[in-house]
């Protein structure tokens, strides 16, 4: 009776680790898919699109990130200030920060690109 027992309660445990994998892993791979393992989790998606042109205006100065969700990777990261927008062209094949080009090449059309922004803590 005893080794029933015991039985059961292993088998029990091994089903609930694996449980708790299967979910650490989703819920790992659901965070990866949408910002990336280089974009912080305080960063907050700012815009997003797969068009030709996605950008967005900081609200207040931080850190951008321009993150493309079809290849799974962070294409460029910089200092913002408050009230200047970040694009995404893909027609010009750049990232732009006020018009002026951050990064040049390896913007693809119809990939889809998020922006976020992680904001200046002042303390």
């Amino acid at each position: 009776m005893a080794t029933r027992r015991t039985s059961t309660i292993r088998l029990t445990l091994q089903a609930c680790a694996l449980s708790l994998a299967a979910t650490a892993a989703l819920v790992a791979g659901g965070c990866a898919g949408e910002r990336g393992h280089s974009i912080p989790a305080r960063a907050t998606l700012g815009s997003e699109g797969n068009g030709d042109m996605v950008s967005y205006t900081a609200a207040g100065g931080g850190t951008a990130y321009v993150y493309d969700a079809s290849d799974d990777k962070l294409v460029w990261s910089g200092t913002v200030l408050s009230g200047q927008m970040v694009a995404v062209d893909a027609k010009q094949d750049a990232i732009t920060v006020d018009g002026r080009r951050v990064r040049e090449k390896g913007i693809h059309g119809g990939h889809r690109y998020r922006i976020f922004i992680e904001p200046v803590i002042h303390g």
